[in-house]
């Protein structure tokens, strides 16, 4: 004689993984647009490209150690409004006791070029954080001229920090390279009347 309770064991261990197939399946393909932004650009290479990024679309943008990094041109609304954003994934910004949730802040330096500073960066729907303004704002020239660009945490004092220090200065979190950048941020000048407005006006000044 079959036991009922056992009988019915198969059928009730059926439909558990029925219903756990859509979330495994969900899952699974958030792993993979994960990956896909990561590999996005020049498949991580770490060369600047100018093209479609799959986090914030047309871009001069690079992908390197699972990070991405990327400028694109906002609508030309005139000389006081923003003309470019910068574009930042999160593991190259740390959140801030005084900020909201979807707030943090950037500590950056550029190697080969005298930019340096920290501030407040704004996550967007996308799940990534972006700062818009001027082309001085996001550091346009920087980009073009510098080697390299060095995020680092809240441990860092970039002010402290010279050429000769700051690849190997404590709190760095990651170093973003320039190859290809000038290249990949010229065509976006040429295809962006708002950046290049902001550039013939100074920064808007």
């Amino acid at each position: 004689m079959t036991h009922p309770a056992r009988s019915m064991l198969p059928m009730a261990l059926a439909a558990l993984l029925a219903l756990a197939a859509p979330v495994h399946a969900q899952q699974n393909a958030q792993g993979n647009a994960q990956r896909s932004a990561q590999g996005s650009g020049a498949s991580g290479s770490g060369i600047w490209t100018y093209g479609a990024h799959p986090l914030w679309g047309l871009s001069a943008s690079v992908t390197t150690g699972g990070e991405s990094v990327g400028l694109r041109c906002l609508p030309d609304r005139g000389f006081t409004h923003p003309a470019a954003a910068l574009m930042l994934t999160p593991g190259l910004v740390r959140p801030h006791a005084n900020f909201a949730p979807t707030e943090a802040i950037q500590r950056y330096r550029f190697v080969g070029d005298p930019a340096i500073g920290e501030g407040m960066i704004a996550q967007v729907p996308g799940g990534h954080f972006e700062l818009q303004g001027s082309t001085c704002d996001v550091s346009l020239d920087s980009f073009k001229a510098a080697r390299a660009l060095l995020f680092y945490d809240e441990t860092a004092d970039v002010m402290a920090l010279d050429d000769e220090t700051a690849e190997r200065a404590p709190g760095l979190i990651a170093r973003i390279p320039l190859d290809g950048a000038k290249a990949a941020i010229d065509k976006l000048v040429r295809a962006c009347p708002a950046i290049r407005k902001d550039i013939d006006n100074g920064c808007g000044i």
